[in-house]
């Protein structure tokens, strides 16, 4: 029976690191996961030059188009993918991992593996097998079996462990630990008042489509999430770590991005339209505006004008980011929920060259943003 509850919470785990829809533009031979603990070299980019037109345009793209089409600010690139588990379903660029769901998830197979017995769980280890082949070890040092208290420790180590969805086969590999930094929590399905660190060594999810494409990536680097309550979250760099770096192939086509310097949250997490304020620096091979190099800016979103996200419609409803970058004194300016063409839900493109004003303006309609 606890083996049926451990293998139910990993299926519904890798189900929600990989989101099964299919992904526009892609194609190409299935194949299955690449076993490999080897560590991900962090990306290091070209600073943009945001002065350039052409180069201002290409990176404002790529800090916020719409969640879910592109890769994700909270798992190293835009905005909401990422960071809360909401990527789009069938229009999608590119998937990615999701801190939110990985985090969770995680700390919800230790919950199930403690059992309920209220006895403390001191260098415990067990391995399943998974549904498809491979396994899952879990490794538990807990205070008790009924809540995670600070200092509480968890790994999960996944080996070629298969899954089967809907639309192809999920495969995991790689490890995963859990440290409760500060605070106690007693509920598996909903965290509050709680720290959790997370470290990736790396971790990584190929899915193989019946249709015969296929995504793979890989998580390396250390994360924490403050739960404040409920329905906000702070996501931060752990203790100890400089980066968060994602490797992803879709398709033959690698890309990889290394997120520093990061500190955003999340509120009303639980509500139609969320909320998110905070900042991030952004290296980057998706968009080459440097001779080709991988590419750095940063970007953090403007006081009073926080960005909100509505999850039914997937778009930008509201608020202000800020692009900049070390190269020069050059800046962007977005400005979400415009009326244009006949819509409110346009983004106003300003930039300024250097000179201390935006004098350089252009709207887009939702559509034409994300193919920017």
């Amino acid at each position: 029976m606890q083996k049926e509850t451990v293998n139910k919470g990993l299926l519904s785990a890798a189900l929600l690191l990989v989101i099964a829809s299919s992904l526009s533009g892609c194609g190409g031979g299935g194949g299955g996961p690449s076993a490999t603990s080897d560590r991900l070299t962090p990306v290091s980019g070209v600073s943009a030059d945001l002065s350039n037109q052409a180069n201002a345009t290409k990176v404002a793209g790529d800090a916020g188009q719409a969640p879910g089409t592109s890769a994700g600010l909270a798992s190293t690139g835009n905005t909401f993918s990422g960071i809360t588990g909401l990527e789009a379903s069938g229009t999608g660029k590119q998937r990615n991992l999701s801190f939110s769901d990985v985090g969770q998830k995680l700390a919800r197979i230790a919950f199930e593996q403690a059992g309920k017995s209220g006895a403390a769980i001191t260098a415990a280890s067990r391995t399943e097998s998974c549904p498809n082949g491979g396994s899952l070890t879990v490794n538990s040092n807990l205070q008790n079996s009924y809540a995670l208290n600070a200092g509480d420790t968890v790994t999960l180590l996944a080996k070629n462990c298969r899954l089967t969805e809907a639309t192809g086969s999920v495969f995991l590999n790689g490890e995963m630990r859990l440290s409760v930094l500060t605070g106690r929590n007693i509920s598996p399905y909903y965290f509050s008042g709680v720290i959790l660190g997370f470290e990736m060594v790396p971790l990584t999810v190929s899915l193989a489509e019946s249709d015969g494409s296929n995504f793979e990536a890989s998580l390396d680097g250390g994360f924490q999430i403050n739960f404040i309550n409920t329905s906000s979250f702070q996501f931060s760099l752990m203790p100890g770590y400089t980066s968060l770096t994602q490797v992803s192939t879709i398709s033959g086509a690698r890309e990889s991005t290394t997120l520093s310097d990061f500190d955003f949250t999340v509120t009303d997490a639980l509500s139609l339209t969320i909320g998110m304020s905070g900042r991030a620096t952004v290296d980057t091979t998706r968009i080459s505006v440097v001779t080709g190099n991988a590419t750095r800016y940063s970007w953090s979103t403007v006081s009073g004008a926080s960005l909100r996200y509505n999850t039914l419609t997937e778009m930008i409803t509201s608020g202000q980011m800020l692009l900049t970058s070390p190269a020069n004194a050059a800046r962007v300016r977005l400005t979400f929920g415009q009326s244009c063409s006949g819509t409110s839900s346009c983004v106003l493109f300003e930039q300024d060259p250097g000179t201390g004003s935006f004098t350089n303006t252009s709207t887009f309609t939702w559509s034409e943003y994300n193919q920017l």
